[in-house]
């Protein structure tokens, strides 16, 4: 045996210690564990994102110095016949209800209510009902509706359902629409496919245009009466649907890093090109459930940032199975082999820890910091 072979042999043994692939599965054990919970973390803290109506609020000294011509409205939804997050499109059947004195408040411009981002599709004539010198006015309407929404969190996304409440016939300077939070509820029971209900709010105020017409500025003001919903996923559904399967194709095309290059050189190419094309083909599949947005939702980011890490991970298989292609061409001693495979097994060991430590880093910002 030959001094070179002696030195390689040494080589070699010292890196068969660090070839041993068992910290590496742990790593992996303990990243899929991460994952979940990351993932489990960010599916249950969850925001509101939708962009909200900009009112400037109506001064409570001019509430109570308008006071004989307030107007106290509110909104009971009964039910919802189409509750569609996905294309925002709701239709919904309601009771709106007002609440005045009629020897200041005209009636009949009350009844030219309407909703912005809504069409009323039908109204019933007004139910009245006398309460000392105030009267209650109910209508029962079936109403066509969108959201705000912002879909950059789907699908760990939550929404705010806005009926926003208007009559352009109303002078908000002779007549002043008010509500509460205690005016606006959603029955027991209403269908709301796939989603729950955890909250209520209102606001009333008015916006204000501006007009130029020559020589001077004229600003209008038109009130606003929003009644909100908040809405959030029933279940985990969704997102397991779409990030268990992102996250197990990686993970196998993963695993390709530890096959042995000698013997399942031929595995290593099917696992890292399977699985990438696996990821393109369910990228697809997804895009027939997900909301068309032009923003760049969580799916999104989450997809680019896999189809990098799978890219790498295929350049890396490539360049190592070449470059021991290739000393096996210029060389025929064993020890200079096997000492060349060590190594290349560690680069890409490392490679694998890399890679791992960086999709959880990625992962929890993507889910949790964005």
């Amino acid at each position: 045996m030959d001094l070179t072979d002696i030195y390689f042999r040494k080589k070699r043994k010292q890196l068969e210690r660090l070839t041993d692939h068992t910290v590496l599965y742990f790593a992996l054990f303990i990243s899929i564990s991460i994952t979940i919970i990351v993932f489990l973390f960010a599916a249950y803290k969850g925001k509101i994102l939708d962009p909200e109506m900009p009112i400037t609020p109506i001064p409570e000294s001019q509430v109570i110095s308008m006071s004989d011509m307030t107007v106290d409205t509110g909104i009971l939804v009964h039910d919802f016949s189409e509750f569609n997050m996905l294309k925002n499109h709701f239709i919904a059947q309601a009771t709106v209800w007002f609440y005045f004195n009629p020897a200041t408040v005209d009636k009949s411009i009350i009844d030219k209510f309407s909703f912005e981002k809504g069409v009323i599709l039908s109204k019933t004539e007004p139910r009245e009902i006398k309460y000392g010198d105030k009267l209650l006015v109910l209508y029962e309407i079936e109403l066509q509706c969108q959201g705000f929404f912002d879909y950059s969190h789907f699908p760990l996304d939550q929404h705010r359902l806005d009926f926003i409440l208007i009559n352009p016939a109303a002078d908000p300077n002779k007549l002043l629409y008010v509500t509460s939070p205690d005016s606006i509820e959603l029955a027991k029971g209403a269908f709301t496919e796939g989603w729950r209900n955890i909250g209520k709010s209102t606001k009333y105020g008015y916006i204000q245009d501006t007009f130029d017409p020559p020589k001077e500025k004229l600003p209008v003001s038109y009130e606003r009466t929003i009644f909100s919903f908040a809405f959030e996923h029933s279940s985990l559904k969704e997102g397991i649907i779409i990030f268990m399967p992102l996250i197990l194709m990686f993970m196998i095309g993963l695993l390709s890093l530890l096959l042995d290059m000698v013997f399942e050189s031929r595995e290593i190419i099917e696992l890292a090109v399977g699985s990438t094309l696996a990821l393109v083909f369910f990228s697809n599949y997804i895009r027939t459930f997900t909301p068309v947005t032009g923003t760049f939702s969580l799916v999104d980011a989450f997809y680019v940032l896999l189809m990098a890490f799978m890219s790498g991970i295929f350049l890396i298989q490539i360049f190592a199975l070449q470059h021991y292609r290739k000393k096996q061409k210029t060389t025929q001693l064993t020890e200079v082999l096997e000492y060349t495979l060590s190594y290349l097994t560690i680069f890409r060991s490392v490679f694998f820890l890399i890679i791992l430590l960086a999709f959880n880093f990625l992962f929890f910002y993507i889910l949790i910091l964005r």
